[in-house]
């Protein structure tokens, strides 16, 4: 057995790469994955509380991802985001009928024009709430087949919204009908 020799070992360290070295060398992939981490450990903080999503629409011509913020109290002219359900998909799918706008677990941005305690009127495929005009239905759909307005109450009931967007073909609560509080998810912010 050799006698150790601290001399030698010495040398032999100085000689091997470091880690310092190898992140001097590899400069980019570092950078690479401190971005990861960061985004990571930032997604974990704040996904209870915000969520960042994309367009998946053309009702929403001048944005491309909006920030929604969960768990906010929502009021009438509030943009929210909920969950497609399936029985707001039901009411436009019956059967035999597919509309791939229209499927379950779909997220969806609208605007609250409709809260509890509003009076709906439809008029010859027209839709009032307290008087005023929110959009006429308009027969067919993009695929040449008829769609029907929703059975709508005459008062919305507490805990129920009447949502739109101003785009002519917007597809909105005229044909699912009224969104439960509890699918909202929160409300919205387009960011670009």
């Amino acid at each position: 057995m050799k006698p150790f020799n601290a001399l030698s070992l010495l040398n032999v360290l100085k000689r091997a790469p470091t880690i310092l070295d190898w992140l001097d060398r590899h400069r980019w992939t570092h950078v690479g994955l401190m971005l990861f981490c960061g985004a990571i450990i930032t997604a974990g903080v704040i996904a209870p509380w915000y969520e960042v999503a994309a367009r998946m629409s053309g009702s929403w011509p001048h944005h491309n991802f909006f920030l929604i913020q969960k768990g906010q109290p929502v009021g009438r002219g509030d943009l929210v985001a909920f969950i497609m359900r399936r029985d707001y998909v039901e009411r436009v799918q019956p059967g035999h009928l597919h509309r791939d706008y229209a499927d379950v677990g779909n997220r969806w941005m609208k605007r609250i024009v409709g809260v509890p305690g509003d009076h709906i009127v439809i008029k010859e495929d027209e839709v009032y709430i307290n008087g005023q005009s929110v959009g006429r239905g308009f027969g067919i759909d993009r695929y040449g087949q008829r769609i029907d307005l929703a059975p709508l109450p005459e008062i919305i009931p507490e805990g129920e919204y009447y949502v739109a967007l101003p785009h002519p073909r917007s597809f909105d609560s005229r044909y699912y009908g009224l969104i439960r509080k509890a699918d909202i998810l929160g409300t919205v912010t387009p960011l670009i």
